[in-house]
């Protein structure tokens, strides 16, 4: 499933259950889609970022996590925490890059 991943595939907005261990979940939201601005050489579909956020609850290590929406279904991400932006410490930020 994750070749066939586009930014088409994502609205944002939408909630995605990322699981840390087999039946621990942690609730992300899609903040932003990011497209990039270079096409990659042999590869069919554009570059893009998801940003996604999620509460204070529990942070997340960069690593590879199953992640399931109800209407995307369940396919597994690597996902990296990033900085969040000036006065916006109220929740974690994360994102997954898509070349």
């Amino acid at each position: 499933m994750i070749d066939n991943i586009t930014s088409k595939t994502f609205n944002e907005g939408e909630l995605f259950n990322v699981y840390y261990e087999e039946d621990k979940f942690i609730e992300f939201k899609l903040s932003k889609i990011r497209i990039g601005k270079y096409k990659i050489p042999g590869i069919d579909r554009e570059p893009f970022a998801l940003i996604f956020t999620s509460s204070k609850e529990i942070q997340l290590n960069q690593n590879t996590y199953k992640m399931v929406n109800n209407r995307v279904g369940e396919f597994f991400i690597f996902i990296v925490p990033i900085i969040p932006l000036p006065g916006e410490h109220d929740q974690y930020y994360y994102e997954a890059v898509f070349s």
